[in-house]
């Protein structure tokens, strides 16, 4: 499947009712239910990610933090957007949820560590995944307290919700991950995972690399694999020991980032004056905190400090540049979190995990500094695969008012969307069929899903006139492109639904493809 023209969430609306049909499959409760944060000014991105789950079959809903602020009691904004959690959890069942938008957008909770590892104040949205207690236990204002081996504050450190964070400034910066979310899920992809080991020249020399070759071990055999170790003197002052497929140094990382690997994992920095996030050997910043063009797909690292909250870190930047999902620290990381990663490699390739954040949810152990500084950056619903994929073959047969698809597999999640919003959903049956109600006057696009498929998403074509029946499938179509729209915020602020309008530089959101206008979201007051 190639990549699909799917600027979807930012067109028109005609709503058909369903109760008009008969024969349609209802929409059932979906195993993962998704609440999106954010805030007003990034509306737009937000209900583009909505529509596309939602044709998936993962039911999500978009919340601003304004309405969470003046709905929800709690001492600060972190504290009410975790009892708005907790609400959505226990009451509406809601069991993922998706921060849309930088630490300044959606705050982070800062917690209390001291102890053998790091003595410091860490950013974690774990906060927002462990629902359990209020993380400040003896009431002093500082959360997570967690001193010289005392878990003051009684925090469990156990995810009850899968958080996943999109810390991206902007609708352009979102809109433009939005796509490349969107075109991952619709490309068959490799499965390939690097390994990147370096060591800090001392007694622990070569952890790095030890730690790369034990996870490498036990990878299922079938798994690409490639290892960039730094081939330090040992302490011994003996020749290097440790030779992989080529040597990490600034260049090969560039490369490697840009070669379209599925997984990277970097275990321990391996610089004698490495002062944080993006330094590699000797001090070499690996992009020095540019990181456009990337085509490797998740991130995953010990190594790195401030992922969070700032925006000059290696996982903002791996995000803005091309990435899809890093996992790592947002405090001075520990090659010990490599047994952590162990647990993610081991749910990435199991037929049980479907999705990115359910594997990163069960790594959590028992030491609450690496359960701390450990963020999951990206989409939480991005898809996984235990085996290399297949696609999924369809044949659409048009009536006067109904499609017939055919998919020749059972329990397919089908979708039709007509601008900005879902006609119809349901399940093929056991035979691989479902009829849906289409009407040729108008742009559709059917949306279909799978475990274990990658996502296949068809433009319905229209033959004006002819009212007998054709057929349409996946050999007689032609290749889609994704349209690289992007959205323009002129002024003001998006305050609710779309409306198409003609085309004018006055104040409000302009999608822009191609260096053209084509068109504009307006401002309902």
């Amino acid at each position: 499947m190639g990549k699909t023209n799917l600027m979807i969430a930012l067109i028109g609306v005609i709503i058909i009712p369903l109760t008009l049909f008969s024969g349609v499959l209802p929409v059932p409760k979906s195993h993962r239910i998704m609440a999106i944060i954010t805030t007003e000014d990034l509306l737009p991105a937000a209900d583009s990610f909505s529509l596309w789950h939602n044709a998936l079959g993962e039911t999500t809903y978009v919340y601003t933090v304004s309405s969470i602020y003046n709905g929800y009691f709690g001492r600060d904004r972190q504290e009410k957007i975790r009892v708005f959690i907790q609400y959505l959890n226990q009451v509406k069942g809601i069991n993922t949820i998706m921060i849309l938008g930088d630490t300044s957008e959606v705050p982070i909770r800062q917690v209390m560590y001291a102890g053998m590892y790091n003595d410091a104040l860490i950013p974690t949205d774990l906060y927002y995944a462990d629902l359990e207690g209020n993380w400040d236990a003896n009431g002093n204002g500082i959360f997570g307290e967690y001193i010289n081996g005392i878990n003051v504050d009684n925090v469990n450190g156990i995810p009850d919700v899968v958080i996943g964070r999109i810390p991206l400034s902007g609708n352009e910066a979102l809109i433009d991950y939005y796509h490349r979310m969107v075109e991952y899920q619709t490309t068959m992809p490799i499965l390939s995972t690097h390994f990147w080991g370096a060591s800090i020249n001392d007694v622990g020399d070569g952890i790095g690399q030890i730690y790369c070759l034990q996870l490498k071990s036990n990878l299922p055999q079938w798994i690409d694999t490639k290892s960039l170790f730094n081939p330090m003197v040992d302490t011994f002052t003996a020749f290097p020991r440790w030779v992989g497929d080529d040597e990490l140094n600034r260049t090969n990382a560039i490369n490697d980032l840009n070669s379209g690997n599925l997984i990277t994992i970097h275990v321990e920095n391996g610089g004698f004056n490495w002062l944080g996030t993006g330094y590699i050997c000797c001090g070499d910043r690996i992009f020095d905190y540019n990181m456009k063009g990337v085509k490797t797909d998740f991130y995953i690292t010990t190594s790195s400090y401030g992922a969070l909250p700032l925006k000059g870190s290696v996982g903002y930047a791996f995000l803005a540049g091309g990435g899809l999902a890093y996992i790592g620290n947002t405090s001075i990381g520990n090659p010990e979190e490599a047994d952590s990663y162990g647990r993610l490699l081991n749910n990435l390739f199991s037929d049980s995990t479907a999705y990115l954040g359910e594997a990163f949810d069960r790594i959590y152990g028992d030491n609450l500094y690496f359960d701390y500084t450990i963020n999951y950056l990206g989409d939480p619903l991005l898809r996984t695969y235990s085996e290399n994929p297949s696609m999924l073959n369809y044949n659409i047969k048009y009536g006067t008012s109904v499609i017939t698809i055919n998919t020749d597999i059972a329990d397919v999640y089908v979708s039709l969307i007509e601008g900005d919003s879902i006609v119809c959903s349901g399940f093929t049956d056991g035979d691989g069929n479902i009829s849906i109600p289409f009407y040729r006057y108008g742009s559709y696009k059917v949306v279909l899903s799978k475990k274990g498929y990658v996502v296949t998403v068809v433009n319905l074509k229209r033959y004006n006139g002819i009212k007998g029946n054709y057929v349409q499938n996946v050999k007689a179509d032609s290749k889609l492109d994704i349209t690289r729209a992007k959205v323009y915020n002129i002024s003001g602020r998006y305050m609710g639904k779309y409306r198409t309008l003609k085309t004018s530089l006055s104040g409000g959101i302009y999608i822009v493809s191609d260096g053209k206008v084509t068109h504009k979201i307006s401002l309902v007051k």
